[in-house]
């Protein structure tokens, strides 16, 4: 057995994004986003005349406002804004679990300075004890709690890796639109439920201001459980590369597997360094993947075990109308 050396391991890890100066970008462009995302909802539990706004404005403006940060900080840093969809993208292998550690606890700080500066602006009569801090409805559970956020985040999960699917051509609409839409609906069913967070960060600032921790936890359990369960699922079910060969190379760490277009394996070719031209077109190098220009065809990298750390991209045989062919 071939151990690995310190040097892969701290690599492998995402140590070395520390070197790289955009990755401070990266990171201030997540704290950003949080802020934005946790304002908006603080403005939105204000009472003013002594109203409460309805769940519908409550989930259009929910909506919009993921809508709108995406669409505009997409490119820096992807535009988690959210420590459970970036867990998922570290499963999923689009960004390092540093990277992912690092853009939770950016998360985390925009939404306790979106806090302060929400209440900073809002008139002391209109904030009550518990200002924009997420609660279960009374008549629920804390397991029922845990399993609405798991629900409500699995959708938008799915629907994140559903947008920045390269392997899909059938979709060519808006990706921050359809994200914005996902949040709208989780918000119109889930809301009276448990508020429908779905975002740890979003759940902790306010619960920090305020000091009220009842039952905090489930905003972070459920959340978690629901993106671990939408990208394994989008990843090895539903992804238009979805093979149980795959299943199987993720299980037991192996490099190649059958494709589901030419079921044959997958050739190891030594690339340099490549781009992923998709939402996440920010992230660079070895982690990610590239689309081949002349015959559109997405291949997702893999790792070689020399002490290179060279790649691997697997062949896909093309059909007459220039898509994939199916098997």
């Amino acid at each position: 057995m071939v151990w690995p050396t310190s040097a892969r391991v701290v690599r492998a890890l995402g140590f070395h994004e520390f070197k790289r100066g955009r990755f401070y970008r990266d990171l201030l462009s997540e704290v950003v986003g949080t802020m934005i995302l946790v304002f908006v909802s603080c403005a939105l539990s204000a009472h003013w005349e002594g109203k409460h706004p309805s769940i519908v404005q409550i989930s259009l403006a929910a909506g919009i406002c993921i809508a709108t940060i995406v669409w505009c900080l997409a490119n820096a840093s992807g535009s988690h804004i959210n420590p459970a969809i970036s867990i998922a993208f570290a499963i999923a292998g689009h960004i390092t679990p540093v990277r992912a550690l690092c853009y939770s606890i950016s998360q985390c700080l925009g939404a306790l300075l979106a806090v302060v500066f929400a209440k900073a602006l809002t008139p002391a009569t209109l904030i009550g004890p518990y200002f924009a801090v997420n609660r279960i409805n009374p008549l629920l559970t804390p397991g029922q709690g845990v399993g609405m956020e798991a629900v409500c985040t699995f959708l938008l999960t799915f629907t994140v890796f559903a947008t920045v699917d390269q392997s899909r051509h059938d979709l060519h609409g808006s990706g921050p639109l359809a994200i914005g839409f996902s949040v709208l609906l989780t918000h119109l069913f889930g809301f009276q439920y448990t508020g429908s967070a779905m975002n740890p960060a979003r759940s902790l600032g306010p619960a920090i201001v305020a000091g009220k921790w009842e039952h905090h936890w489930v905003y972070w359990v459920g959340p978690i459980i629901g993106s671990i369960v939408g990208v394994l699922f989008y990843q090895y079910v539903i992804a238009g590369d979805a093979t149980f060969d795959k299943v199987k190379a993720a299980v037991f760490c192996n490099d190649s597997y059958v494709t589901k277009s030419n079921k044959k394996r997958a050739v190891s070719l030594k690339i340099k360094r490549v781009r992923r031209p998709s939402l996440m077109a920010h992230f660079e190098d070895e982690h990610y993947a590239e689309r081949n220009h002349e015959n559109d065809v997405f291949y997702p990298i893999k790792h070689d075990d020399d002490e290179k750390c060279d790649h691997m991209i697997e062949t896909t045989e093309m059909g007459s109308n220039g898509t994939a062919a199916e098997a």
